[in-house]
């Protein structure tokens, strides 16, 4: 199930780790200000770990999640103060505690379904304390019609890799096929793979948040409310577990 992320993980820790730095400034704004500094925090789909890193140098503590054995072997060595455990975030439990949630880089748009969807959100609900908040951002179909489409490569003196994205509006289904070469050791080696998201819409999310008892859901466009670079087409969600 995870093995295309285990072969991405290397690429993705060289080269896209740096949206942590892009959404911590949203994660400051809707979460960090509202809870006390040291709070426990979740890190769902943490990938390579860097925002786990600029969460616990702030002084936070941070559990992270993902179910690639490979992206945790990275975030292990990018956030040595961290915790992180391997489950998948559709079936995940951590104990309770937990004063907020994050979701980074659209990663529950990998989600393949609204039930799946349910899953993830019902997990880290049983994981906040009272009145915590999840913040999470994904792609919307404008953001699929805008950038999921051709392709793009770049190449280095030790790796070499293309990139070829496609979204189907019909269905709301998008893809990105990656192929890898690396030079390890004297050898070039060659990798494949492929990662599917859906795009779901905000009716779906919403009710996805409210059925596992999720409050007071507010979107925001990432880049008119925020300014984030590149965030066109990115959406920003804030949901709050009630107070009782």
């Amino acid at each position: 199930m995870y093995s295309d992320y285990d072969t991405l993980a290397w690429l993705y820790n060289q080269h896209w780790g740096d949206f942590s730095q892009r959404i911590l400034p949203v994660v400051e704004k809707l979460l960090l200000t509202q809870i006390p500094n040291g709070s426990l925090l979740l890190d769902i789909c943490c990938g390579t770990g860097q925002l786990a890193q600029l969460l616990t140098a702030k002084g936070y503590a941070v559990t992270g999640i993902d179910g690639s054995a490979e992206m945790l072997h990275y975030a292990r060595q990018n956030a040595p103060e961290a915790t992180f455990v391997q489950a998948d975030a559709q079936d995940f439990t951590v104990g309770t505690g937990y004063a907020g949630a994050i979701c980074a880089y659209d990663s529950l748009n990998h989600v393949p379904d609204v039930a799946a969807l349910r899953a993830v959100f019902g997990c880290i609900y049983q994981a906040l304390l009272p009145g915590a908040r999840l913040i999470f951002d994904i792609n919307t179909d404008l953001s699929y019609r805008a950038n999921w489409r051709g392709s793009f490569g770049e190449a280095y003196a030790d790796h070499v890799f293309l990139v070829r994205s496609m979204y189907d509006p019909s269905t709301a289904d998008a893809r990105m096929d990656f192929t890898i070469f690396r030079l390890i050791e004297t050898l070039w080696q060659r990798s494949d793979l492929t990662l599917t998201q859906h795009c779901y819409t905000e009716a779906e999310w919403r009710t996805a948040l409210s059925t596992v008892g999720f409050a007071e859901t507010e979107v925001y466009d990432a880049y008119a409310a925020f300014g984030m670079q590149g965030g066109s087409g990115r959406a920003i969600y804030s949901a709050r577990k009630p107070l009782t």
